[in-house]
């Protein structure tokens, strides 16, 4: 299994665009060309690093990307970036400048300006790398069951102490495994506002206790309701008008 997609981010608009990127379980890294891209924090515009860290989220995160702007993402499997970087808990829903998080910083020196290098570089050191199997399939029993599990009874199904596999998921994914699910589950739940306003059978297709509690996860989350996702927040959340894939 791949252990990250390399993404290619421009603005070649002659305006600044706003994106909103929602959790999904991914830690990302940046490396910033032309142009500046600005995290909106507290309503103010924070310039990012060259090459950030953003951590695994569990709330929506704003960017505006300047006109001429372009941006290499390295969009990581939840299970791999663990492998070279330092704390991710610490991480959690925000950015930081990635050189501060590096494990061997030394290892990962590359040219920014060469994008296959980033690739080359990181695929030879996956290439040393073993994944652990009831971590992998933990990911496989979340999927399945959209996050619908208890932490107690997928830590029996791989074959872990509750207490074990809860260190050993937090060190490789930089969350809890609840957190973990709870973005899960959220993630099943955008998806079927796409193609469905029927609130209540979201709310019981993603096991949510009930539907004032989905909609106050969800606005905890984007900062607005289902009902008005599709208004504020699904057109700019796929980028339309700013990503091609690199890889």
């Amino acid at each position: 299994m791949q252990p990250f997609k390399i993404i290619e981010v421009e603005n070649n608009t002659d305006k600044a665009i706003g994106t909103v990127i929602l959790p999904d379980n991914s830690l990302v890294m940046s490396i910033q060309f032309g142009t500046s891209v600005y995290e909106i924090v507290d309503g103010k515009k924070v310039i990012l690093p060259q090459i950030a860290l953003c951590g695994q989220l569990t709330q929506k995160k704003e960017y505006v990307r300047e006109a001429g702007s372009k941006t290499v993402l390295i969009k990581f499997q939840p299970w791999a970036a663990g492998w070279f970087l330092n704390d991710l808990h610490a991480l959690t829903d925000k950015n930081i400048n990635c050189v501060d998080f590096l494990k061997n910083a030394e290892q990962f020196s590359f040219d920014i300006n060469q994008k296959i290098n980033v690739e080359a570089l990181l695929s030879k050191f996956f290439n040393q790398k073993v994944i652990d199997k009831s971590i992998l399939q933990s990911f496989s029993i979340i999927n399945e069951t959209n996050g619908q599990i208890k932490v107690d009874d997928l830590a029996y199904k791989v074959n872990n102490s509750k207490r074990n596999f809860e260190r050993k998921f937090k060190d490789a994914t930089g969350l809890t495994p609840k957190e973990f699910m709870q973005n899960t589950r959220f993630k099943h739940s955008v998806n079927q506002l796409k193609s469905s306003d029927d609130l209540s059978g979201i709310t019981y297709d993603c096991g949510y206790y009930d539907q004032s509690h989905f909609i106050h996860h969800f606005k905890e989350v984007t900062g607005v309701s289902p009902e008005n996702y599709s208004k504020h927040i699904e057109p700019i959340e796929n980028w339309s008008q700013a990503t091609k894939l690199y890889k």
